[in-house]
């Protein structure tokens, strides 16, 4: 799918996760590399975090060897986030 109709869907969705308060990670920055990729063709990857909590949506380049942008969105009111059991 081109980059930029993907940036006009995700910049909805951004709209959507701030009126509800849902936490997302990087969604506002996706949004903005999306449209820099204008018409470039993008894969979409999804991974669902092991406990549910998290989506995670990756923006892969038209042969799939290179991360474009990636964001994710709790799916869950309060998720712990997916960098704190690094820590």
């Amino acid at each position: 799918m081109p980059a930029d109709r993907l940036a006009n869907i995700y910049r909805t969705r951004l709209r959507h996760t701030q009126r509800r308060g849902q936490p997302t990670l990087a969604l506002a920055a996706t949004v903005n590399l999306l449209l820099a990729a204008e018409e470039e063709l993008l894969h979409i990857g999804q991974i669902n975090a092991a406990d549910a909590s998290w989506t995670f949506m990756l923006f892969l380049n038209a042969d799939a060897t290179a991360v474009v942008a990636c964001t994710a969105v709790a799916r869950r009111a309060t998720p712990t986030r997916p960098d704190s059991e690094a820590k």
